[in-house]
């Protein structure tokens, strides 16, 4: 589907940076790829940790909404989304992947070594992979950029990760400490 979405750009002359595989969902078709061919205990926690809550937030504030309805990239964004929380969702149901808060500082150096240059690259060519240099509009990043400032919301951003996180790992601990009783 990443690939039809470039073809589309290329074919309509709108292809532009935008559109390298930069943002933390379009990383994460890679991850899937990995992890399709070669699961890990790390790609497993990314697609846990990151690609699943990632892609969540990217539908519950979707940026692509400014495109026509039913356009060719109104309907990729929302269905590549879908797909990439299917596939961890799909993990977890079968008994494939179980979440393991231990592998958590292996995401985070992964996301931290894949955002640094990203931020740079950003301020360079004036983008916003990952929302790194603005938040998207109507997300509550926009919150923290109106208390902490720019690029101030990044520390608010990282906050808001580690929230999620914990309210992702906190119910699977304590499930597993109940049946060790």
């Amino acid at each position: 589907m990443e690939i039809s979405k470039d073809l589309y750009h290329i074919s309509h002359g709108t292809f532009s940076f935008y559109y390298l595989p930069f943002h933390l969902c379009s990383l994460a078709i890679f991850i899937v790829f990995w992890h399709a061919f070669r699961p890990t205990k790390t790609n497993s926690e990314m697609l846990y940790a990151l690609v699943l809550p990632g892609a969540l937030a990217a539908l519950i504030f979707p940026e692509w909404t400014t495109t026509a309805i039913f356009s060719y990239m109104h309907n990729h964004s929302f269905i590549i989304h879908g797909l990439l929380i299917a596939y961890p969702i799909m993990l977890l149901t079968s008994g494939e992947h179980v979440p393991n808060w231990r592998q958590l500082h292996k995401v985070a150096i992964a996301l931290a070594i894949t955002a640094f240059p990203i931020y740079f690259f950003n301020k360079y060519y004036d983008l916003n992979f990952m929302f790194l240099n603005t938040p998207s509009p109507g997300s509550p990043l926009v919150l923290l950029e109106q208390w902490l400032g720019n690029p101030g919301y990044l520390i608010g951003f990282a906050g808001m990760i580690g929230a999620v996180w914990f309210l992702m790992y906190m119910p699977i601990s304590m499930m597993k400490n109940a049946k060790k009783r």
